[in-house]
């Protein structure tokens, strides 16, 4: 059951209180982040700089981009012109599937108890201070306002 019918409110849902979509850092995107099924299933560790970030494909769809416990998935729109605001997923497991955010299919824009899980994970890791460059990660630490 769900309370978002746009993809506004869907970042909203997803984003902590006090944070904009816009302070994340953005991903630099390239084209093969988009598998053949125009899913956004091939950003990887390699790809991130932190543990949290935000991008917009080759379709001016946006994305949020997670890094938790070596696996990674990626919330996006599913389609640009979408009236209801569809939002899916892709996945990268990097370590153990049980610690993945979300573990079922379907439009997470209508999922009020998965988005709210989204948002606990993104809060957790920027009050941790854990939203700072993967590869710095024990000696740097970026604070968003």
């Amino acid at each position: 059951m769900g309370n978002n019918e746009s993809s506004h409110n869907f970042i909203e849902n997803v984003i902590p209180d006090g944070i904009n979509f816009e302070d994340l850092p953005e991903i630099k995107h390239y084209k093969h982040f988009v598998g053949p099924t125009n899913y956004l299933d091939n950003i990887y560790p390699k790809n991130l700089t932190h543990y949290v970030m935000r991008g917009k494909d080759q379709f001016q769809r946006l994305y949020i981009v997670v890094y938790y416990k070596d696996n990674i998935q990626t919330y996006f729109q599913r389609y640009t012109d979408s009236p209801n605001g569809i939002w899916s997923y892709g996945t990268y497991i990097g370590g153990n599937k049980d610690d993945l955010i979300l573990k079922n299919a379907g439009n997470i824009a209508l999922q009020y108890d998965n988005m709210k899980k989204i948002k606990k994970i993104i809060k957790e890791l920027l009050e941790n201070n854990k939203i700072i460059p993967i590869q710095d990660q024990k000696n740097t630490k970026i604070q968003i306002p």
